[in-house]
């Protein structure tokens, strides 16, 4: 594991907070938590998922395609983003 802010792979554990432990570097002194691990949405998902916005009869909600996909309806909204369809 490396620092976010400075890359160095020098730190020590500093705690926990809310569940989660705490790291300190040595380097810059930056306090950072364990990266979440969320899962990342293939490029394949992606388009199916504009594809599923673009060709409905009518225009879904987020939350309708969101529930199809079981994502979020903000990952909905960045992906939408992210092919300029909003």
């Amino acid at each position: 594991m490396k620092c976010p802010k400075c890359e160095s792979s020098n730190w020590v554990k500093d705690g926990i907070v809310k569940g989660k432990q705490r790291h300190l570097c040595k380097m810059c002194n930056y306090r950072y938590t364990v990266k979440k691990r969320g899962g990342e949405i293939s490029h394949r998902k992606k388009r199916a998922i504009v594809i599923y916005y673009d060709d409905n009869y009518r225009s879904p909600s987020y939350r309708e395609v969101a529930r199809h996909y079981k994502i979020s309806q903000v990952s909905v909204m960045n992906i939408l983003k992210e092919f300029n369809r909003i």
